[in-house]
């Protein structure tokens, strides 16, 4: 599964994938962002799948791999809503 697909149709209210990157750097989980608790799995999964994210056991939070800080610092360079597209 892909992010996108994770992220449901466009016309659903999922986060753009830079706000959910940027969430995790905030808080280390998606709890404030996607209240629908199927949803988060599904987006932290794909996430974790694409290689955007990991799991680090000593602080109990999700964190950024290096791409997935790449990633998000390319959308916010080009005022992206999409990481994914910005790479």
């Amino acid at each position: 599964m892909t992010v996108r697909e994770a992220q449901g149709s466009p016309k659903t209210s999922a986060p753009a994938v830079s706000d959910a990157l940027l969430h995790i750097v905030q808080a280390g989980h998606l709890l404030a962002l996607v209240s629908d608790r199927v949803q988060r799995v599904k987006l932290m999964k794909a996430m974790t799948e694409q290689g955007l994210t990991v799991w680090n056991k000593a602080t109990a939070k999700y964190e950024l791999t290096a791409f997935g800080r790449r990633c998000l610092a390319r959308s916010r360079q080009n005022g992206s809503g999409d990481a994914l597209q910005a790479g």
